[in-house]
Formats: C-alpha cells, structure tokens, sequence
C-alpha cells in the first residue's frame, strides 16, 4: 500500500497537489505485480467464459484464507488445459483479494503515473515527438490525429507538442480522469467508418508486452492497422528483454514480422530498458502468412532468456 499520508513530519498539511514519491524499483514491481494479476485474471474469464470487466459478483471474492505459495503455483499455470473449474474460480478469487490488498487500481496508476514522470525521465513519448520532429512531417490538411493506446497522462509529450490538432487517449483502466482520457479495451474499440475517423500516428507504449497470449498480440498488430490512415506511422515501444532476451523474437525477426504487416522502420533506438521504434505504414498485409510468423520458432536459447514471443 502506498503512503497516504496528509501530514509533514512538522505536522504541517501536505498540500493536495503534491506528488507521491515513489522509489523506481517499488513502481516497477506494483506495475508488474498488477499486470501478471489482471492478465491472469484475463485468462481465467476466457476460460469460465465470463467477462472480465466486470466480473460477475458471485465469482468477485472475497474468498476463503488461500495458502499464497500454492495459490501462486496455480496461476502459473492458468493456462493449462486441464486445469478444473473449481482451481479456476479459486484463483479468481485469489486475484481479487490480492490486487486488493496491494492497493488496486489507485496505486498502480499512481506508480505508473510516477514512473513515467519528467523528473524520472519516463515519458515515452519524449523520443517520439524528438523523431517527428526530424523527420520533419508536412502541412496537413485537415491537421494530424494520434491516438495514444495506454495513455496515463494528459500533460505528456505526445499531448503538448502541438504537431497533433488532437490526441485520443485510451486506456484500460484510467483514474476516472474525464480531462481527456478514456477507459476503452483497444481490441474493442468500434472499427472507423469512414478514413476521417482513422489516425496519422498510433502511440502503443509498453502496451503489446502486457497481452496475454502471442496470438492475442499479433491479433492487435492486425487491427491496428484499421485504425491508420495510408502512410500514417506506428510507435512502438517495449520492455528491452522482449527483444534482445527472448527464445522466439529478435531486432530482425519483428522488423520482417512488421514488413509483412505493411510497415517500413524509420526509427530505432534501444535504452539501458527499453526499444522504441517508429514505423510508417505503406501498404496492408497480404493474406499469406508465413509459417515462421505463425508458429513458435526457438530462434536462441540459453539460461534466463524469456518467452515472449508474437504469432500472426
């Protein structure tokens, strides 16, 4: 649980506005500790053929005092086919209690609001407006559109740059922030109707690494798409080890996965944590995919590498 506390130790009134301090390390692990919970608890709703969001009341919690060490061995494998509908249900409500009892929604959005702070240097979208800017993109007319998928902040980069006439924000779950961003699943937000309703740039940080499944990703991959107007451009950002440390994708593998998507990499540049790039889009994906894109394929292999992986 994160510090709420209204008074300075000289028992003076700690002003509203002031902003919680949260140390780096302690951000990161709530944000992961959070994302495992709800894509876990994701799964476990496709499998009881619910819906996650919200999940009916029955199913909610409380429950009963589990063993944590067992209960934690369980949702590692939520996966499994076999897994019974009883072990299902209980891990349900494990997660309810757990993201509960570390402070839930609130805190994540704080460490995560924290966490992409000026002061820390976080703000992803810093790069982005930088490499807009070099490319230095023409007079439109009807100005430029973005939407931001994952947004936690109005006052970002991407929002203040003024290369964008608007910038639709969204995000799974927000802070109730009715200033400008809205609580919309991407997968299920309504496909344009028209090219007018479509966007010149799509922002999607640290974003594809928190989808359950590499079905699921490539799946968001595809319709992102949709949602681009010809030649518009594709950011793209993602946690380093994704790419540099994982058994099925590398730098080439996701810039031919991308290629076959329709996208030409402009821009390239990997942190001590992260890998940015932007992309535009020249044409749409053919209906041929090929197996290496629709298969897992183990591309190295060695101790302490991860799995991520995409399929189209």
């Amino acid at each position: 649980m994160l510090s709420r506390r209204k008074r300075s130790i000289t028992g003076k009134k700690v002003a509203s506005f002031t902003e919680v301090n949260i140390k780096p390390d302690k951000a990161r692990k709530i944000i992961r500790r959070y994302h495992f919970l709800i894509n876990k608890q994701k799964i476990i709703c496709n499998k009881l053929g619910i819906t996650a969001d919200p999940v009916p009341p029955h199913l909610e919690g409380p429950a009963d005092v589990e063993d944590p060490q067992e209960m934690e061995k369980m949702l590692l494998r939520v996966q499994d086919k076999g897994m019974a509908r009883d072990s299902l249900v209980r891990c349900l409500h494990y997660i309810a209690n757990e993201v509960s009892k570390k402070g839930g929604l609130k805190d994540y959005q704080l460490a995560s609001r924290v966490g992409q702070s000026q002061s820390r240097g976080g703000d992803s979208s810093k790069l982005l407006v930088k490499w807009l800017r070099e490319l230095q993109l023409p007079q439109h007319d009807p100005p430029l559109t973005a939407l931001e998928i994952g947004s936690l902040n109005c006052h970002n980069c991407i929002s203040t740059c003024k290369i964008f006439k608007s910038v639709t924000r969204i995000d799974l779950n927000n802070s109730n922030d009715s200033r400008g961003i809205i609580r919309q699943d991407f997968m299920k937000r309504p496909l344009p109707s028209s090219d007018t309703d479509r966007f010149d740039l799509i922002s999607c940080s640290l974003v594809l690494n928190f989808v359950p499944t590499p079905i699921e990703r490539g799946q968001m991959l595809r319709r992102l798409q949709q949602f681009l107007k010809r030649r518009s451009l594709f950011f793209l950002v993602l946690p380093l080890p994704c790419i540099t440390n994982s058994r099925y994708i590398d730098h080439l593998h996701l810039a031919r996965m991308l290629e076959h998507l329709g996208y030409v990499q402009l821009r390239r540049h990997e942190s001590s944590k992260l890998y940015y790039a932007l992309y535009a889009l020249q044409n749409q994906s053919v209906n041929n995919t090929p197996t290496s894109f629709r298969h897992k394929k183990v591309l190295r292999d060695g101790p302490g590498m991860n799995n991520f992986c995409i399929l189209l």
